[in-house]
């Protein structure tokens, strides 16, 4: 095994890991998002 083969896998992880920080982010933004709506809803 080469290195660039041990390279090439690492930065694939690190692109899946990153992939699914951004969705864990931009679930927790749309749900602060609609709490924001809800509140001001009741004004």
């Amino acid at each position: 095994m080469s290195k660039g083969d041990q390279d090439s896998r690492e930065r694939k992880k690190e692109s899946k890991k990153t992939k699914s920080d951004k969705n864990i982010y931009s679930t927790k933004h749309i749900r602060n998002i609609e709490q924001i709506k809800q509140k001001t809803k009741k004004k």
